[in-house]
């Protein structure tokens, strides 16, 4: 092998690795984004928040219900009652 095709192989190789290495980097920040978002909200979020969130989609849900019947007709089903928002309380208090 002579020196031109050494050198001219080493560019190639390293231009090729760089271009590889951009694609793995994104969705490796993309995997670990989803993965830390997912620990975050297991660690932090509390026991009532998620209730709370919990009571405002199925409210949401009985609203969606409510108003499909109101067009075709049907009987309306009963609200929801009004979800208690949580107090902010720390880990540590």
């Amino acid at each position: 092998m002579n020196k031109e095709f050494k050198e001219g192989f080493s560019k190639g190789l390293g231009l090729a690795s760089g271009l590889i290495a951009i694609p793995v980097t994104v969705i490796f920040l993309f995997v670990s984004y989803s993965i830390a978002q997912d620990l975050f909200n297991a660690v932090f979020q509390s026991e009532e928040k998620k209730e709370y969130l919990d009571c405002q989609v199925k409210r949401s849900n009985r609203f969606k219900e409510q108003v499909q019947a109101r067009r075709e007709g049907f009987p309306v089903p009963p609200s929801v009652d009004n979800c208690e928002k949580p107090t902010k309380e720390w880990k540590w208090q």
